[in-house]
């Protein structure tokens, strides 16, 4: 599954720091299923084989599912409307604009070791070690004003009505000041995340060629967004957790628009 290969660089868990959503695209295969069996009619037969990107691409004039069919040996993915100006792409067409596109949103080292830096700089002003302290002495003063209140119950100078009051505040205190202390961020487990999450970003095309083609498809479906062929065009969209880094470094180098669009390929 493409999650270990994941897991692998992120450990176990979700990341607090990245919190990467990936969401799974619902595709809706019996629809498809009808779609390529009318598509067999009259023309080149829809093979039923788990063909790499089936279901992965769509048009994008008339948002109709590109299926795959195998002709002389090549397995091509046909718009499905007859009038669209949109007709085929070559599977290993797809491959390639995936790769270019993988190769365009690797960062290299240099801009790498300049996103830790900025990364850095912000976690300064981020919770700090002194923050962590000041939560700590507060919540055992109250755990110790409270042991105190209980004392005095026991010595018979505090009646039991202010004491129960007594511990009712400070109990309600104490589970907001460590709801507090647990929502401060691990300074040194995001300084971890960050190093693996620019590891990845580092080596996407070396990941996507080491994945077998079920993992291949899921990591297309986690990485872009939208996946279209308009006419002769591939255009694919990669989600925020990939974009985010390229905003930064562009803002970071004086680019003050940060513009995000999608990575667009002339088919060849």
């Amino acid at each position: 599954m493409l999650t270990a290969h994941l897991g692998a660089l992120f450990g176990n868990g979700p990341s607090p720091f990245l919190e990467i959503k990936l969401p799974f695209l619902g595709a809706a295969s019996l629809y498809r299923r009808v779609q390529n069996i009318k598509a067999g009619r009259g023309g080149p037969k829809v093979t039923r084989h788990n063909h790499l990107f089936r279901g992965l691409f769509r048009c994008g004039l008339c948002n109709r599912p590109m299926s795959p069919e195998r002709q002389k040996g090549r397995v091509y993915y046909r718009c499905q409307g007859s009038d669209c100006p949109t007709k085929t792409v070559r599977e290993d067409v797809l491959d390639s604009q995936i790769w270019e596109a993988l190769a365009h949103l690797e960062i290299p080292e240099a801009d790498a070791t300049k996103l830790i830096a900025k990364w850095n700089a912000g976690l300064s002003e981020t919770a700090t070690d002194d923050q962590r302290r000041s939560l700590q002495l507060r919540i055992d003063a109250s755990e110790q004003s409270l042991l105190r209140a209980a004392d005095l119950l026991i010595a018979g100078t505090l009646d039991n009505a202010t004491y129960l009051a007594k511990k009712r505040d400070t109990e309600l205190m104490l589970a907001s000041l460590r709801e507090e202390l647990d929502d401060l961020p691990d300074i040194e487990e995001i300084r971890t995340h960050q190093v693996k999450f620019i590891e990845l970003l580092k080596t996407l095309t070396q990941l996507y060629g080491s994945l077998k083609p079920a993992e291949k498809r899921e990591f297309i479906e986690n990485t872009f967004s939208n996946r279209k062929v308009i006419g002769k065009k591939v255009e694919l969209e990669p989600y925020d957790w990939l974009q985010e880094p390229q905003f930064a470094l562009s803002v970071s180098v004086g680019d003050p628009t940060g513009n995000r669009t999608p990575i667009s390929r002339m088919k060849t």
